[in-house]
């Protein structure tokens, strides 16, 4: 996603990562990056160590990340800074089957603004219902509609998914030698 980002920062976008390509070829050469992360664990043995000073984290690792250091978060600053957010949504359907009617009444019972809401809040997640209540601790991860427009990006996660082993192998052959 730290690939995305720069490409956007850069004119191009996740269909177009060359401007990012070329960005971190030329900062790989200085020599200005110290660290690529390659779990979550590193993110936060590299953060609440001070190795580093910025990640671009889930919002659940973020969350624990604060429960114990003084964070600010980034993921609301305008799309000119370069920092965007990439928002990301799960979903699911009910098939037509034996058991139709036990899922809906499960369904119903999940989106249920209190069950909503406490579920969301053991998994770190912004609730799906409107109606249900956002605990504090993710109220920076809620966004409204014009918050949406300014502050974040969807990108084609289909593609995405499709590209990562070749992007993958990209930064191995062209970034990692230059690190």
């Amino acid at each position: 996603m730290a690939m995305v980002m720069l490409a956007l920062h850069k004119g191009g976008d996740e269909k177009n990562l060359e401007p990012a390509w070329e960005f971190v070829k030329d900062l790989a050469r200085t020599g200005n990056i110290g660290r690529v992360a390659n779990s979550d664990q590193d993110l936060t043995t590299s953060i609440s160590s001070g190795e580093t000073c910025i990640i671009g984290a889930a919002q659940f690792i973020a969350m624990e990340l604060a429960r114990n250091f003084d964070l600010q978060y980034l993921n609301k600053m305008d799309k000119e800074t370069g920092f965007r957010t990439f928002v990301y949504a799960e979903g699911w359907c009910v098939l037509k089957g034996g058991h139709t009617d036990a899922a809906f009444e499960f369904a119903n019972f999940a989106i249920d603004p209190e069950n909503n809401s406490q579920f969301n809040k053991h998994i770190a997640g912004v609730p799906a219902n409107a109606k249900s209540e956002i605990s504090d601790e993710l109220k920076p991860f809620a966004f409204n509609n014009e918050e949406m427009d300014r502050y974040a990006y969807l990108p084609d996660w289909s593609y995405l998914s499709g590209q990562t082993n070749e992007w993958m192998k990209r930064w191995e052959q062209q970034i990692a030698p230059l690190l």
